[in-house]
């Protein structure tokens, strides 16, 4: 009888692993961009980070030739983020941003 117990709860468990890990990621893309607030030119390059107090740092991304970046699997979150660029080790810009859907950031002039 224990055996056929054991047994049955490994199937339970199984069964509702495999349910959570079916369930709809609630996770967005974030796109933007950063230009010279100079001369409006794209400014390539940078490293752009989202920071949360509870969840850490997001993986980075670098702005391409064009100014723009790409921010992948960013946990909706009822708090917000601040979104962080570094050009070197120094930052230039920190700004909130709430992530409560895939979010397409205007250019923005620094």
């Amino acid at each position: 009888m224990n055996a056929k117990l054991k047994l049955m709860c490994l199937i339970i468990l199984g069964i509702v692993s495999l349910n959570l890990y079916a369930l709809p990621s609630r996770s967005y893309s974030i796109q933007g961009g950063f230009c010279s607030a100079q001369n409006q030119a794209p400014v390539p390059g940078l490293l752009v980070s989202l920071v949360h107090p509870q969840l850490g740092r997001s993986e980075p991304s670098y702005t391409n030739q064009y100014g723009v970046f790409q921010l992948y699997d960013i946990p909706h979150n009822d708090k917000p983020y601040y979104i962080e660029v570094y050009w070197g080790t120094r930052l230039i810009y920190r700004n909130q941003l709430l992530v409560q859907g895939p979010l397409n950031l205007p250019m923005q002039c620094i």
